[in-house]
């Protein structure tokens, strides 16, 4: 059956009101195909019904098309799924529902991919966004390259200011500088003066030799003339 024909039947089973009807309708129409519109107007036919439920009813269904279309390679239908949910929780839902759809959320990053000419030479690199689903295991290894690269750029930022943090400090002379150039200084005093005693005492003991020198040799003289005056008297 084509997708118009389709459509209006599901319409004519809801102006009839005949809901259990037009919920096989969609059922049905959802084994066919699992078009990201067809999920959307399900989730939408509950939301417009009265009654107490339909919130929870229009929820489920969101989390039914999110887990099918797991799958699905055209990532910006399951990107618009989630887009429509996430309005719906906006209006309808609370914070803990609203943080459920955001975590589900992918992150868009950008990729370049090599292009090939119809004949086979290279046409050079284009540029374009992909889409990174938290839920999906495939992806575990690109998020956390992503974490890292982030990771890495915030510690290149704090490294940079660590390092002219500690280019500012080695610039600073140190306190303990002074101290250690006055303690040598008075080393050198105590070195020069220990000298300087050490000369005195060796000049004392030089003119204490030289007196004792003088004084034997005064006596010798005087021995010397005590004896010409005896050899004189005899």
């Amino acid at each position: 059956m084509p997708e118009v024909m389709w459509k209006s039947y599901i319409d004519f089973e809801i102006e009839q009101e005949e809901y259990d009807n037009t919920r096989s309708l969609y059922k049905r129409l959802l084994q066919r195909t699992q078009h990201v519109k067809v999920w959307i107007s399900y989730a939408k036919f509950e939301l417009s019904i009265d009654s107490p439920d339909r919130l929870q009813k229009c929820r489920q269904i969101y989390e039914d098309a999110n887990k099918s279309m797991r799958s699905c390679e055209e990532k910006e239908e399951r990107l618009l799924l989630l887009e429509s949910w996430r309005d719906f929780e906006k209006e309808f839902g609370t914070d803990s529902t609203r943080e459920r759809v955001r975590k589900l959320l992918p992150e868009k990053v950008k990729k370049r991919r090599k292009l090939t000419a119809e004949d086979g030479s290279d046409a050079g690199w284009e540029e374009y966004y992909d889409y990174i689903f938290p839920e999906d295991a495939a992806n575990q290894p690109n998020l956390k390259l992503l974490a890292m690269a982030k990771m890495w750029k915030r510690q290149q930022g704090e490294g940079n200011v660590t390092e002219k943090d500690t280019a500012e400090e080695t610039t600073q002379p140190s306190s303990d500088e002074p101290a250690a150039e006055n303690q040598q200084e008075s080393d050198k005093n105590t070195v020069t003066e220990g000298e300087q005693n050490r000369y005195d005492d060796r000049d004392d003991s030089s003119s204490s030799s030289s007196e004792s020198d003088s004084d034997d040799n005064a006596g010798e003289k005087t021995k010397k003339e005590s004896g010409s005056s005896e050899e004189e008297k005899d």
